[in-house]
């Protein structure tokens, strides 16, 4: 008998955990920043758009949030006020015009603020790694499939150096930027000029 009445306590304290985790997860707000979208390389002084995604995960249709978006270091480049409800589930893109005033590399990113948001932690998107470049500038690319070869350092004769460094100091010296990958972009007409590094080629 008394076995049996342990039991009971037991599963009756295992009915009411039950019952209260499903109890959290009743109704509850959450909205997350998916990702920046934009061009990756901008022109100076020539306005560009770039996109906030905001999706609801929570279970309630909300409003009156703000959306904004971020240059490297937290500087604030702008902040809106939603004007239409989000549904739970739904996605929306909040459009902004961008200006660069600045030569320079740099990344955006985006952040949502919603009061009574359940979940603080998708409030802000990764970062988006942006290029601001003169009128007329030449776009470049190295794509870096070396499979990490290198040489000695033909300036200083000694220490290693990658495949890239002849081009990376022509590049340099001419006052080029330019960017540097190891895999090659699905999309390439934002360059005018792409070079591919295959390795050192050595003779049998």
């Amino acid at each position: 008998m008394k076995l049996k009445f342990i039991i009971f306590i037991l599963l009756s304290a295992l009915i009411l955990a039950g019952c209260s985790h499903f109890a959290d997860l009743g109704d509850h707000k959450d909205l997350a920043v998916l990702e920046v979208i934009g061009p990756p390389n901008a022109q100076l002084n020539r306005p560009e758009k770039y996109q906030v995604l905001i999706t609801n995960e929570g279970t309630e249709t909300v409003d009156g949030f703000m959306v904004q978006l971020f240059k490297q270091n937290g500087v604030e480049l702008f902040s809106v006020e939603a004007t239409s409800p989000l549904a739970a589930g739904d996605t929306a893109s909040y459009d902004f015009q961008w200006t660069p005033t600045l030569l320079e590399r740099t990344h955006l990113f985006g952040k949502v603020i919603l009061t009574d948001d359940e979940n603080a932690d998708n409030d802000v998107s990764s970062n988006f790694e942006v290029k601001i470049y003169r009128e007329g500038e030449k776009q470049i690319l190295i794509v870096d499939r070396d499979n990490d070869a290198t040489f000695i350092d033909p300036d200083y004769g000694r220490g290693n150096v990658n495949c890239n460094y002849g081009l990376a100091k022509a590049l340099h010296t001419n006052d080029y930027l330019y960017d540097n990958t190891t895999e090659i972009p699905k999309i390439l007409y934002n360059y005018d000029i792409v070079f591919i590094e295959l390795g050192i080629y050595c003779p049998t």
